[in-house]
């Protein structure tokens, strides 16, 4: 296939009398108005400011090819107008005397070859990239509604800066139905755990695919009491329950989510015994259960009421999610040859296992911890703590929510964990951010849409 003609000299010339005083662009210029692909792995900063290439002006998404998403944070590009030939008419010319045989030429044309277009990956970006479809949320149609009068739903309607923030039937979690084009060309444009942003589409799609269907994992809470009222406790790992002796209390709720490095031997009378929810990434249990395992944390909870939920926060966990639902070793990645399933009992089933929706947990990013990492170098390794959204999946699942082991104003009086045998120093690490967690925590205490334990 011929390359298309140069310009014509009358655009030449047009291009002259603007460029009169300035030479010719060089080479250099031109290669470095083109994007380059970063190779760098999306979670380590350090890499990510060396290969971080320069924003280009143009968006990667072209308005042609993605017209629902465009970048609202750098200027739109200058585009040529491309001007297409007309095809000449053609005409039979009679021919004096013997007339000439008439033949059809073929007008079939090969086809192009086409450029595949280039997935979205966070090097590409030296700052978080802010789409016109920020806040498009996926919507759960059966999201249930409720009875009870103490309902975070009804205080919602009587707080306005809650009422504003707040969505009753966004989708929580993945299911299979969840996984097409379409989907994927939206979840593109956001990196883990908002979205899939430099994962791999065929491999997040074995995975997605094969967690069970809407009708298989309904998520259908029951209240325990006459008031209709589904009760939840969220329990986080905080140094704060350390002789707390609130473990009845927790156990007295319906329903009680715990997080991590969930340790329960030996400090019963504190943190209860039950668990409904057991939330996780696929990092932060292996790490629990290495880290922990001298304190008895030897497994991850396995009551008959369990359910465990994961929040996909990069392409390991969907490489661990496909091997655990599938009952085989993972195939490659940080976890190859691992067993996933052999860490959850031999009751485990399918439909215990809950993935939080990327949109669920941008939304939670977006309208309850909105920090101000995600405005600088380090956005893209930014995300709420594990216990954030348990504590957020509660508030959208129950209606009335007690949170212990939550960091507090005075957290610097208590250990790290509840668990530590000596008091350590809580550290704040860059990919979270405990300063905004803390400010949330008491705003929603002192609206009353959750009763914050303060400590004895």
């Amino acid at each position: 296939m011929s390359r298309k003609p140069p310009l014509k000299p009358t655009v030449e010339k047009q291009a002259t009398s603007v460029m009169s005083l300035e030479p010719r662009l060089k080479p250099t210029v031109e290669k470095q108005a083109t994007p380059v692909m970063s190779l760098e792995p999306p979670l380590k900063p350090t890499e990510e400011k060396q290969a971080t290439p320069v924003m280009s002006l143009e968006p990667p998404l072209k308005p042609t090819e993605e017209k629902q998403a465009t970048l609202v944070n750098v200027p739109k590009p200058m585009t040529k107008k491309v001007t297409k030939e007309k095809p000449k008419p053609i005409t039979d010319r009679a021919t004096i005397g013997r007339p000439k045989p008439q033949t059809k030429k073929s007008t079939i044309e090969k086809p192009r070859p086409q450029t595949p277009k280039k997935s979205l990956r966070i090097g590409d970006f030296q700052q978080y990239p802010k789409w016109d479809i920020e806040e498009d949320y996926h919507r759960d149609p059966s999201a249930k509604k409720t009875t009870c009068p103490e309902s975070i739903r009804s205080r919602s309607a009587e707080i306005d800066w809650f009422k504003q923030l707040f969505i009753p039937d966004i989708s929580l979690f993945m299911h299979k139905e969840h996984f097409n084009d379409e989907e994927w060309k939206r979840l593109e444009h956001f990196n883990p755990p908002y979205g899939w942003m430099g994962t791999n589409y065929t491999e997040v799609k074995q995975a997605v695919e094969l967690i069970p269907g809407l009708k298989e994992q309904k998520v259908l809470l029951s209240p325990k009491r006459n008031d209709g009222c589904i009760r939840c406790a969220a329990v986080g790992n905080g140094g704060i329950l350390n002789g707390s002796r609130k473990g009845a209390e927790i156990d007295s709720h319906d329903y009680i989510f715990r997080v991590n490095g969930a340790v329960i031997k030996g400090f019963e009378d504190d943190v209860g015994v039950r668990t409904s929810f057991y939330v996780h990434t696929a990092q932060t249990m292996l790490s629990s259960l290495w880290g922990y395992q001298e304190l008895g944390f030897t497994n991850v909870p396995m009551d008959k009421e369990i359910k465990y939920i994961m929040v996909t926060e990069g392409m390991r966990d969907y490489q661990w999610l496909r091997a655990l639902l599938l009952n085989t070793t993972v195939s490659r990645g940080p976890y190859l040859k691992m067993r996933p399933r052999s860490y959850f009992g031999t009751d485990f089933t399918p439909e215990k296992y809950l993935v939080a929706h990327p949109d669920f947990n941008r939304y939670i990013k977006n309208r309850f911890l909105k920090s101000k990492t995600v405005e600088g170098i380090d956005w893209a390794i930014y995300r709420p703590t594990t216990g954030a959204f348990a504590l957020l999946l509660a508030l959208h699942l129950c209606d009335v929510v007690d949170a212990y082991g939550y960091i507090t104003e005075d957290y610097a009086k208590y250990p790290n964990h509840y668990y530590d045998k000596t008091k350590t120093k809580t550290v704040f690490y860059v990919n979270h951010d405990f300063g905004l967690e803390i400010k949330e925590w008491k705003k929603l205490h002192d609206a009353k849409i959750m009763n914050l334990y303060h400590g004895r």
